[in-house]
């Protein structure tokens, strides 16, 4: 019964802080927004600038593949980098059009497609990227948001009412998270990462985000705009926690309100130069992603049915555990 309003009252606080973030965008937009000015915008945007967010973009992408598949040799999954981009492109794509990027669970059922008796060790591997991915963003916009005063006290508060609420639920959740943990150390089969394979994740990770950051930084050059990398990175740090709590696809309404509120107030951007860079955003990222699909749909097109991950190979199992067969005709 607890666990049912828990779910209840925290999916009731996602539309609330969807609707407020609806005003707030709606009262930054008309105190500022020209439309004529929008539309100079977009007429001297320089397309060679967007032609390299898009290679940025790629990039990003090849080198979240080059992690992952780092990452999942150290759990025995053996992908080739061109299979490893499949699984990747596929679980961004689903992941940006779900809510709280859920549908990057799809890796998991990717990776063991053809054994599914390993599908413990491929949620490690989905989770172990998930977490270097918070903490990272988490470090990326601290530096970022301690550099402005004006958000040091809202930081302060919300650490004060954040301690407040755990205090009040610190009975209920020690015992869920005891039981929780208990259950998934009974399903899934941790195996601890090699510390070179985590240096080296964490480094990939890194640039990864760092990437994201400039794919945004090439956008505001296209309109004339050059700040500083290390502000949009630190910027998409934040915007991309905020997407976390969106209830729409790509992040809808607190992606939109965060990057309003730091670009203008950090930035000192209008807000048509806003609305430009995350409307050419979508438009250039779900492009490439579309494309990219394309190509999984023409050459493995039963990786998309999640029928089989791809030619995965286990050469040799390890602690005992059988080699894994991979049957992939394609």
């Amino acid at each position: 019964m607890t666990k049912a309003f828990l779910r209840q009252l925290f999916k009731a606080l996602q539309v609330l802080l969807f609707l407020a973030a609806l005003v707030a965008i709606a009262y930054l937009l008309k105190k500022d927004f020209e439309a004529e000015s929008l539309r100079m915008t977009l007429k001297t945007a320089q397309w060679h600038w967007l032609a390299g967010a898009v290679i940025v973009a790629f990039a990003g992408i090849v080198i979240k593949a080059v992690r992952l598949k780092a990452l999942a040799a150290n759990f025995q999954f053996y992908p080739s980098l061109m299979q490893s981009i499949y699984i990747q492109v596929i679980s961004i794509s689903l992941g940006i059009i779900t809510p709280g990027r859920s549908g990057e669970l799809s890796k998991m059922f990717l990776l063991s497609a053809d054994a599914p008796e390993r599908r413990g060790s491929a949620f490690w591997v989905m989770a172990v990227e998930r977490l270097l991915d918070l903490v990272l963003l988490a470090g990326f916009g601290a530096l970022f948001l301690f550099s402005l005063p004006w958000v040091l006290g809202t930081l302060l508060l919300s650490a004060m009412l954040l301690g407040l609420t755990g205090l009040g639920i610190r009975r209920y959740a020690h015992r869920s998270f005891t039981q929780g943990i208990q259950k998934i150390q009974r399903f899934l089969p941790l195996q601890w990462l090699q510390p070179l394979t985590l240096v080296r994740v964490t480094a990939l990770s890194a640039i990864a985000w760092v990437l994201d950051g400039l794919f945004q930084w090439c956008i505001l050059a296209a309109i004339g705009v050059f700040l500083s990398p290390l502000m949009t990175v630190g910027i998409n740090a934040v915007v991309a926690i905020a997407g976390i709590f969106s209830i729409l696809p790509i992040g809808l309404g607190t992606v939109d309100l965060s990057a309003l509120v730091l670009y203008q107030h950090s930035a000192g951007l209008a807000s048509e130069k806003v609305i430009f860079l995350l409307g050419a955003g979508r438009v250039l990222g779900l492009g490439l992603l579309f494309g990219l699909l394309g190509l999984v749909f023409l050459h493995r097109p039963q990786m998309l049915a999640f029928q089989k991950a791809s030619s995965l190979k286990v050469p040799e199992a390890v602690g005992g555990e059988e080699p894994v067969s991979v049957r992939d005709k394609a």
